[in-house]
């Protein structure tokens, strides 16, 4: 499989590449730049904590909805997306920065959504936790969050799609979820 990463040289993004570089091809985005190769798979492992709203929310969610637009002109609307969410889809520290939680909440509506029109991609948001970086120095190590986003990669194309999974609390395994479960909002109507 060739897969696309941005944010490739973070704490959790540089675990997923190595992790994944042991099977497939892996090819890093540079920092704002765009995917230039065509992939089979777009892991989304960019963020900024900055202070600054404007700034979270243009790095974190609009620069991520640019690269999911180009994965998907590529790959005719299939193929595995996985978008790395943060505090903001439900964590402890949301009140220490509104444009951080907000940005990354609208991951989750946005993969959602996006599944809704792409059913034959996978496109799912993972809620790594507090990971050890420079963001979270007593954090954990990032093997859950990277074992969990190379789970959802040997998944289906579509089998599993518009989902949160947290790699902290949830214990999935691969299988199909046919309910509500794992989806930021919960209620119909």
């Amino acid at each position: 499989m060739r897969v696309a990463i941005s944010g490739a040289t973070g704490a959790i993004g540089s675990a997923i590449a190595k992790k994944l570089s042991a099977g497939h091809e892996v090819f890093p985005i540079a920092r704002g730049g765009r995917q230039q190769t065509p992939t089979d798979a777009l892991i989304c492992a960019h963020g900024t904590y900055g202070r600054n709203w404007q700034e979270a929310v243009i790095v974190n969610l609009v620069y991520t909805m640019t690269l999911v637009a180009d994965f998907m002109l590529m790959n005719n609307d299939s193929g595995h997306i996985v978008l790395l969410g943060g505090a903001g889809v439900g964590g402890d520290d949301v009140h220490e920065n509104a444009g951080y939680a907000a940005s990354k909440a609208g991951l989750v509506v946005f993969a959602e959504s996006l599944s809704k029109r792409a059913p034959k991609a996978s496109i799912n948001v993972v809620a790594p936790g507090p990971v050890k970086s420079r963001m979270c120095p007593d954090g954990y190590s990032p093997e859950r969050c990277v074992d969990l986003v190379s789970t959802l990669l040997d998944t289906t194309p579509g089998m599993l799609s518009g989902r949160l999974i947290s790699a902290r609390h949830d214990q999935f395994d691969g299988r199909p979820i046919t309910d509500d479960l794992w989806r930021l909002r919960r209620v119909n109507g």
